[in-house]
């Protein structure tokens, strides 16, 4: 994103523009949790949930309701398919292409270990 970022702010031609920026793979709930425990070596699942479930889970956190709703919709749309399009946005505009869950996890290990505690 930082890299998105920076080749839009000091490039030209993006006045107006919107972007669609995406990673390098659309993935599932399910391989994302499998993905976070191979990297952090601890057992990691993911447990579909109503949007009942999905309120009162996350609620429990004490967030104020507009975030609570921002985390249970966009997990919705993730299970409804909607987020699926993989774009080529960053290998056009950064001129690479974006980190794989996988790659950030074995660049950053300290940002995959809370995902597992």
């Amino acid at each position: 994103m930082a890299d998105v970022a920076a080749a839009i702010l000091t490039g030209d031609g993006h006045d107006g523009r919107t972007y669609d920026v995406t990673g390098a793979e659309a993935l599932t709930m399910a391989e994302v949790a499998a993905q976070l425990a191979e990297l952090s070596g601890r057992p990691i699942s993911y447990r579909v949930e109503t949007l009942e479930e999905a309120w009162a889970s996350r609620a429990s956190f004490g967030a104020p309701d507009w975030e609570v709703e921002g985390w249970v919709t966009r997990y919705a749309a993730i299970a409804a398919g909607e987020l699926e399009q993989v774009t080529d946005t960053v290998e056009r505009l950064a001129g690479h292409r974006p980190m794989t869950l996988a790659d950030f996890g074995k660049a950053h290990p300290q940002g995959i270990r809370p995902a597992a505690d």
